[in-house]
């Protein structure tokens, strides 16, 4: 899973017509730790290529930037699809899983 760092390099996925999704994680609850094995078991058996993590706690500007650029409310975890600047779809907590995941 690559990182998300900047506003910058999210600024320059959202221009991109290629689909990518953002997780963002908190290493500090066990909720976030679960969705993470999810998201990166999933990555492993769907090589899907474009993942960022974005770590709540050390991205904390950006992860309120990404909550007021999107409209959407922030959440921990959550996991969000974009691609062609709309957003496919997003979740979070216990909703984030495997099948839902793949379906997207």
């Amino acid at each position: 899973m690559k990182i998300l760092q900047d506003k910058k390099y999210f600024k320059q996925l959202w221009d991109s017509p290629e689909k990518f999704w953002i997780f963002k994680n908190s290493t500090t609850c066990s909720i976030s730790n679960r969705a993470c094995w999810i998201v990166e078991d999933v990555i492993k058996k769907s090589n899907i290529p474009n993942i960022y993590m974005l770590d709540v706690h050390q991205q904390s500007d950006l992860k309120m930037y990404i909550a007021d650029f999107l409209w959407i409310q922030h959440e921990s975890p959550q996991l969000i699809c974009i691609q062609n600047k709309e957003i496919l779809w997003h979740t979070s907590h216990g909703n984030i899983t495997h099948e839902r995941i793949q379906n997207h």
